[in-house]
């Protein structure tokens, strides 16, 4: 499990504190929400409901935000993000939520969250935050509860029946509105010329934040530094410039792309590292179809053999990739596997991080891919 240093923990979490205030462009969404629990709590019908869309989008914020409202204060809520933790651990971590004690075993466990919301009157709101990392059967075991499930994920492909709220990325005109209003200390072209860079790489609202508290740290450490040194230069004013914006970018862009492949599940990475071999070989038009057969040949030798069942499965994967911003698909809709895919992000950074697994760098030393 990988672990985030204190310093890069406290910056996200100011950062979703500073996106649960910038909910622009997203009224439409959280109506929908809102008429969605309203009208199942009203009737005390079951039901589930899930919000997909790409990283930084307002998912968990605006759902947050919604939850918080007062018309909700009294309504019994669990929130739970799946991202670290196993599939068999969910039950546990639902029971701790509600403060239930329960003797050890799985099987005692689901037996108190259940009857536990068998002895409520009013409906519970279940949220489970990068429900894309659960399978669809464990999602099942929950679907028979009196209880209001809705699921956040990158991306999801149900094949039971649901309710589905659909987020689009940010868009210029909606990151530079947020960044203005927040950011009053930044020159104006200081804030298009990060919203222009965020809105061409992934539209991710998280990131063009995190850009902005970073470029005002890169400017009190120049302006202190040059006071210790006894600089008798005089700053023209304490804006931020597109200089601080420009060196911010850099900075947050690499290393996000380094934590985004160091955070991915063994599989998602080892098709990332068979994409970067290929790459390397000078594939250039790669193929959904020639990408899977390449990463069969990868798990035989890498993984154990343990590989997708399917191809329709792996391109599931490749679905989560291209939602992390990792990779682009062209889609050909009546032929699957002619799909294009395409690296987003820098080849060598790529390599570089990839070089850091054992398994991952050994995929990309193989010369038979």
């Amino acid at each position: 499990e990988n672990k985030m240093d204190g310093r890069k923990r406290k910056r996200y979490r100011d950062v979703e504190q500073d996106l649960e205030t910038s909910l622009k462009g997203r009224d439409q969404q959280m109506s929908k929400l809102r008429i969605f629990i309203s009208s199942h709590l009203k009737k005390e019908k079951p039901g589930s409901l899930f919000i997909t869309g790409p990283p930084g989008s307002g998912k968990s914020a605006t759902v947050e935000a919604v939850l918080t409202e007062k018309w909700l204060r009294r309504c019994t809520k669990v929130m739970v993000n799946c991202m670290n933790i196993k599939p068999h651990q969910l039950c546990r971590h639902v029971a701790q939520n509600l403060g239930l004690s329960y003797r050890d075993g799985e099987e005692h466990c689901q037996k108190a969250v259940r009857e536990y919301i068998r002895s409520k009157q009013d409906m519970i709101i279940v949220v489970l935050d990068e429900v894309d990392q659960l399978s669809e059967i464990v999602l099942h075991s929950l679907f028979d509860l009196k209880i209001v499930l809705i699921g956040i994920a990158n991306t999801l492909k149900m094949t039971t029946a649901c309710q589905m709220i659909s987020y689009p990325s940010y868009k210029l005109d909606e990151i530079v509105a947020i960044l203005t209003e927040k950011f009053t200390d930044f020159e104006r072209t200081a804030i298009e010329f990060c919203s222009r860079k965020v809105a061409a790489i992934d539209g991710d609202l998280r990131k063009a934040i995190d850009i902005c508290r970073h470029a005002k740290d890169i400017a009190r450490g120049t302006k202190r530094q040059r006071l210790e040194l006894g600089s008798t230069e005089t700053f023209r004013s304490d804006l931020i410039t597109i200089q601080h914006i420009s060196e911010a970018v850099s900075g947050v862009y690499t290393n996000s792309v380094a934590s985004r492949v160091e955070e991915l599940p063994l599989q998602q990475k080892a098709t990332v590292a068979t994409m970067v071999a290929l790459r390397y070989q000078k594939e250039n038009n790669m193929t959904l179809g020639k990408l899977y057969e390449t990463f069969v040949q990868v798990c035989k030798h890498y993984l154990n053999g343990k590989c997708c069942q399917s191809d329709s499965e792996f391109f599931g994967i490749c679905d989560l990739l291209e939602s992390r911003g990792l990779i682009e698909i062209k889609k050909n809709k009546k032929q699957p596997r002619l799909s294009t895919v395409f690296l987003k992000a820098n080849l060598t950074d790529m390599n570089e991080v990839l070089r850091k697994d054992r398994i991952t760098s050994s995929i990309l030393s193989c010369r038979h891919i």
